[in-house]
């Protein structure tokens, strides 16, 4: 296997990067590409550290795509440290602004509608405007998905009064 080299830049953030991998052009220390490294900057990881990992995890073993595997390491890192999977890293990281655009609409998403849980409590309970209530909510954000859970509760129990208020007139 050989390692892919790596280019020299101008960034300092890859200077002693570079030149560990300089260092190890003769040895079996694994080199990353240029492309790879920046990748793993932009999603906020410290390279150093990560490529330390890397080397502590895999010196028994021998990695087919060193590169594929250090990105990973990253993209796992992120998604962990954030709450959300690596799919959704790797569309946030897209080159395609469209899949970068779709990945924030997600992410901005993620706490618009009730879980699957209270839905089911809900329905359960035989409230009515389920879906209807969803639907409204879907033009919201919540700061979490407690809040939306609340929130949804809520508005089942404004449509349950304000359905008893409206059957108490029409009997009046």
């Amino acid at each position: 296997m050989t390692p892919k080299p790596s280019v020299n830049r101008q960034q300092p953030s890859l200077t002693r990067i570079e030149k560990k991998n300089s260092a190890s052009a003769g040895t079996d220390q694994v080199r990353f590409s240029e492309d790879v490294i920046r990748e793993i900057e932009t999603l906020g990881v410290d390279v150093e550290s990560l490529i330390e990992r890397f080397e502590h995890k895999t010196a028994t073993q021998r990695i087919r795509d060193p590169n594929a595997y250090l990105l990973r390491m990253a993209r796992d890192e992120v998604a962990k440290r954030n709450g959300v999977t690596v799919e959704q890293v790797k569309q946030s990281t897209s080159r395609g602004r469209a899949m970068r655009i779709a990945a924030a609409v997600d992410a901005t998403a993620a706490f618009s509608v009730p879980s699957d849980a209270a839905v089911a409590r809900a329905r359960q309970r035989g409230r009515l405007r389920v879906d209807e209530t969803i639907a409204d909510m879907k033009i919201k954000r919540f700061a979490s998905q407690a809040d939306a859970d609340r929130a949804f509760e809520s508005a089942l129990e404004r449509a349950l009064w304000q359905r008893a208020g409206a059957s108490t007139s029409a009997h009046s």
